[in-house]
């Protein structure tokens, strides 16, 4: 066997993620326990984990020097995000519920069991991540293997450098695309502090231990063409024949949790010899969703069948005739074309109760196709309402308005929403917040 590479390369690159409870505490993320999703491995693009330390001026006057006295280095902080592109349907579940608090396999928080949903055959599983704002205890542990050897004859893990994250937050995502490229979906994380394997710090997941996490295996990829976007008014229960489907060509939401980032009165900023967490375990503030799409042609006109402008004018709050701003709500998702089990597909979408528009654009800018984009911002409800139907049921498919069951038609459900949601359907029936002990922090 040849040396191992002394320069790091992408492609060597392995990372694993799992739930944790105590702030500041690693945990081994090889090895879940018998109760969790039984893969940490994280099929991602890239990854950008930041590092930083202002530097603290001195503009001490002095009268002879142009030139600051030294300053000093200021307390440190690890930031940064995680990306995937078309990726795939199962294999983010942790972060999605770290990012909003809570899963269930009903509607209302505290409605339904923990446990994702099951058919008939338990084969197909579905649940729904709700926001929560206590996220004390909820948080996890990454780690990032740069399989870089400085003993470059004997291609052992000894001198392996693994970027060790205690404890993470997920403080926002964004989810997009734009015609001809791929689905995008990045999770920005703030973490307690890093430990470096290099350092021989007492990290559980250093060079004595190397990183080995297994990985899902339903690999059905997320991808443009299989996104639908509904939008209704507020309050009017979204179906198959009274929503306005969008066809539009490019599509991106962004939600954010807005964590605090605040010192640890208790913090020691040496990395090197301490495992003390440089700030205090963040907590959330408003959460703001903004989002954006692009309808793929400019008109007036309803085209009854597709509906591809849903005549735009509906948009009630830009018409000079309509005072205020118009109250709607947009339902999307992405349902993958083909089934996993019993003429079930993944799926992954997100339930906006109340949005208002903030900006539209038809932009002339050549003498081809003019197109039209929205901005918008989602809100909560004062109350909940049946948001839509269709929905699943113990023997019916989560698939809503596109039957991909042909030996039934849809039961109809109601999906009964307050504020924004996200929800899912897959092959995973296990709980995505049970930590390493089987359990959770927080109900």
């Amino acid at each position: 066997m040849g040396a191992k590479d002394t320069v790091a390369v992408g492609h060597n690159m392995r990372a694993a993620f799992n739930i944790s409870s105590v702030w500041g505490t690693s945990v081994d993320v090889d090895s879940p326990h018998a109760d969790q999703i039984a893969y940490t491995g994280i099929w991602m693009a890239s990854e950008s984990m930041t590092i930083s330390s202002p530097i603290l001026d001195n503009p001490t006057i002095h009268g002879t020097s142009p030139m600051q006295r030294i300053g000093a280095v200021g307390e440190k902080r690890v930031t940064g995000s995680l990306s995937f592109n078309n990726p795939y349907y199962a294999g983010m579940e942790r972060l999605f519920a770290l990012l909003f608090g809570d899963h269930q396999n009903d509607f209302g928080v505290g409605g339904g069991s923990e446990i994702p949903a099951a058919r008939t055959a338990n084969t197909a599983y579905y649940g729904y991540f709700l926001l929560n704002n206590a996220l004390e205890g909820i948080m996890g542990c990454l780690v990032i293997h740069k399989d870089i050897t400085t003993n470059a004859g004997g291609g052992t893990e000894a001198d392996s450098t693994i970027w060790e994250f205690p404890s993470v937050k997920c403080d926002s995502v964004t989810i997009g695309w734009t015609a001809g490229s791929p689905v995008t979906i990045e999770f920005g994380l703030i973490a307690s502090h890093v430990l470096l394997a290099e350092n021989n710090q007492n990290n559980a997941n250093d060079a004595d231990d190397p990183l080995a996490p297994t990985y899902d295996t339903d690999r059905t990829l997320i991808i443009p063409s299989d996104f639908k976007l509904f939008i209704d008014d507020t309050g009017t229960k979204i179906t198959a024949t009274s929503a306005t489907k969008l066809d539009v060509v490019s599509f991106s939401l962004t939600i954010s949790r807005n964590l605090d980032s605040q010192i640890s009165s208790g913090a020691n900023p040496d990395s090197v010899t301490a495992t003390d967490p440089w700030i205090d375990e963040p907590v959330p503030g408003f959460t703001v969703i903004n989002g954006n799409f692009t309808l793929n042609k400019y008109t007036e006109k309803v085209d009854a069948n597709r509906n591809d402008m849903a005549s735009f004018m509906d948009f009630a709050q830009f018409r000079a005739t309509v005072a205020g701003k118009q109250q709607k709500a947009l339902l999307g998702y992405f349902e993958s074309s083909t089934t996993f089990a019993a003429n079930i597909p993944n799926l992954l979408g997100f339930a906006l109760p109340v949005v208002l528009f903030s900006e539209m654009t038809a932009p002339v800018d050549g003498p081809g196709r003019l197109t039209h984009s929205v901005s918008f911002q989602a809100f909560e409800r004062p109350a909940a309402y049946a948001f839509a139907s269709n929905v699943p049921n113990a023997s019916e498919p989560m698939h809503f308005f596109d039957s991909l069951d042909s030996s039934a038609t849809d039961v109809a459900g109601e999906m009964i929403v307050q504020r924004p949601l996200m929800f899912y359907q897959n092959n995973n029936g296990i709980d995505p917040l049970l930590n390493t002990s089987g359990s959770r922090f927080v109900a």
